[in-house]
């Protein structure tokens, strides 16, 4: 199930300042990158935890060592394309770019929830 976080409106119907500076980020080129690197992240630990695999199972297979992981999952904006797809087919996936055009982004943005049991 995921947790949807609608668009907050102030109290005279507007979209308040928390909406505009949202949309104002989603703008900010740091900010998109650092999104989408903690998106890959985020992917990259569901699938390490469905598989059991742990952050030195991971390195064995990436061919890396066990701090250049810790390195990656800790500074994930400056991960260069290749690491992405060392780091996805390690996980046994692949990864997928898309590109949307800006006015097709929506005010509501799907979080998925992790499983607690």
């Amino acid at each position: 199930m995921a947790a949807i976080i609608p668009e907050v409106q102030d109290v005279n119907g507007g979209v308040g300042w928390f909406s505009a500076r949202l949309a104002e980020l989603k703008r900010d080129p740091e900010y998109v990158a650092e999104a989408l690197a903690l998106d890959i992240i985020e992917q990259v630990l569901l699938h390490m935890e469905e598989q059991g695999i742990t952050r030195s199972q991971l390195a064995e297979r990436m061919k890396v060592s066990r701090p250049y992981i810790t390195r990656v999952f800790d500074t994930p904006p400056n991960m260069t394309l290749e690491t992405v797809a060392r780091v996805a087919l390690a996980v046994g996936t692949t990864p997928v770019v898309s590109l949307k055009p800006i006015a097709a982004s929506t005010a509501v943005r799907v979080i998925p929830e992790l499983d607690s049991s």
